[in-house]
């Protein structure tokens, strides 16, 4: 059952074919793309910054549309044709017009990437822009904060369209779904002679 914020975060992309997403960590952003994939159910490609999240991702949709519709793309595997494919984004920029993949993957209809603001710049281009994802109808990116840190937010904006939901840390915390963060401090004693004193060089 999906909770209230989650539910106005799906309605409110679906309303459009590009959109992109900020919900926190832990806000459940994976269940908002299972049923992105539940309320348009066609050929997907799913990308992830990491292989841990896309292992993640795979396993979870696994759970949920079973082997049959699901596949993971790996560069080193063989390569199983399904309606839902995970991979990589780094896996994706490999994969160009002249690779045995790309008729395969190019012709996803619909791109969903998780955790979008933490892939490289350029990786995002060439995977989004001048590869695999660049015949997509659909687009919709998600992310716990759509910023840069590396001077290419402009570029990120074009790609991942407008931000039609965002909900804020606090927003949840209020509302009981997160725990309030708690952060400490320890001083904790440098190793081989080097004073711990921080009044000390």
């Amino acid at each position: 059952e999906m909770r209230s914020y989650q539910k106005d975060a799906l309605e409110a992309m679906l309303k459009t074919d590009h959109a992109s997403i900020e919900i926190p960590t832990g806000g459940g952003k994976s269940l908002i793309i299972t049923n992105i994939l539940m309320k348009n159910p066609v050929k997907t490609l799913i990308i992830a910054p990491l292989s841990d999240i896309a292992d993640q991702l795979y396993s979870s949709l696994l759970r949920v549309f079973g082997p049959q519709y699901v596949a993971k793309y790996s560069s080193t595997k063989t390569r199983k044709s399904a309606l839902f494919t995970i991979a990589t984004a780094q896996a994706l920029t490999r994969v160009d017009s002249k690779h045995n993949a790309w008729d395969e993957l190019s012709s996803s209809e619909q791109i969903i990437f998780d955790e979008s603001h933490t892939c490289p710049a350029e990786t995002f281009k060439a995977v989004c822009l001048d590869g695999v994802g660049k015949n997509a109808r659909y687009r919709y990116f998600v992310s716990a904060t759509q910023m840069r840190a590396d001077g290419s937010d402009m570029l990120l904006r074009g790609i991942i369209g407008p931000t039609v939901y965002r909900l804020d840390v606090k927003d949840l915390v209020s509302q009981g779904f997160l725990k309030e963060i708690s952060v400490t401090f320890l001083t904790v004693p440098a190793a081989f002679g080097v004073s711990s004193d921080p009044n000390t060089e």
